[in-house]
């Protein structure tokens, strides 16, 4: 069957009843135009993928996808919750360990538990594509700019304090945070051209709550963290030069939308949307990340003589 993907804003969900696969974005760029939330309500990519798509709870989509039909060349994964992506892209992993993968949680109204995906799902709604060469690129546009530091957590999301690695003095992870924002030369609310990252060099978008920091994807499971900023100027050219490509799928952040402030162009029939967090490969592996970008493109196929 061929799916038609599609970004759309808030409340211009499409009908159920037509084949679209997508989710809710903040914002989303189709070449060579932009839309912004409430005066454009859908986009479309110009290419429809053929494959299966499967929709419902982490567990029900594990397993309808553990024996596929076909075996597929790549897929998209679209979360509608803001919890669970870890331990389902962990399981993926197992069934999919090599295949290109993109994806990321639809943009949520504020204080709702789940956002708008297509197929309807509880969880998470899959698209395996069975046919074409397809490859996947992660973009990280914050650079790094200290040595690591080790955490204490209060859970998967939470860290209530921060060291350096090497010396120093546990801290309060909130005021740890606030002096890297003055060091570099940010604002108290700015929480996106300054974050943390994992080892991998995966980003984890951070919000400040009393000494506390909470983060917007699992903190890793062992070694430290660092922290990463970017010029906020820079980040659209950044953007821009990754969504290069025509004819390719980009699935950002929306905090990283927040730092472009200038209309972009992109090539023909790229669309670019911005979620609530991610799927980025990183170490090779798919994961679930904050603050960067990652892109589905067809390759070209070498011509015969």
């Amino acid at each position: 069957m061929k799916w038609q993907f599609s970004f759309w804003t808030a409340g211009n969900r499409p009908g159920v009843e037509q084949p679209f696969f997508g989710c809710c974005s903040s914002d989303f760029f189709i070449g060579p135009s932009l839309a912004h939330a409430g005066v454009a309500e859908i986009a479309s990519a110009m290419e429809q993928f053929e494959g299966e798509a499967v929709a419902g709870s982490y567990k029900d989509v594990l397993s309808r996808i553990a024996k596929p039909a076909f075996s597929p060349r790549a897929a998209i994964v679209l979360f509608a919750r803001g919890v669970g992506q870890e331990e389902f892209l962990e399981s993926w992993q197992q069934l999919f360990p090599r295949l290109p993968v993109v994806g990321g949680a639809a943009a949520r109204s504020n204080g709702a538990d789940a956002g708008d995906v297509l197929p309807l799902a509880a969880d998470v709604a899959v698209l395996l594509i069975c046919k074409g060469t397809w490859a996947t690129e992660t973009l990280n546009l914050h650079e790094l700019s200290g040595t690591e530091w080790q955490f204490q957590a209060e859970g998967p999301r939470t860290i209530a304090r921060l060291r350096p690695a090497k010396s120093g003095e546990w801290q309060p992870a909130a005021t740890a945070f606030r002096s890297q924002q003055t060091a570099c030369g940010r604002n108290a609310e700015d929480c996106e051209s300054i974050t943390i990252s994992d080892r991998d060099g995966r980003n984890l978008h951070v919000s400040i709550s009393g000494d506390e920091l909470h983060v917007g994807a699992n903190l890793p499971a062992e070694g430290g963290l660092f922290f990463r900023a970017v010029h906020p100027a820079a980040v659209a050219r950044k953007f821009q030069d990754f969504c290069a490509h025509p004819d390719t799928l980009v699935c950002g952040c929306a905090g990283l939308r927040s730092l472009i402030k200038e209309p972009l162009i992109l090539p023909r029939n790229t669309l670019a949307g911005f979620l609530f967090g991610e799927v980025v490969t990183v170490a090779g592996q798919p994961r679930f990340g904050n603050l960067m970008a990652a892109r589905l493109r067809r390759l070209e196929l070498p011509k015969s003589d």
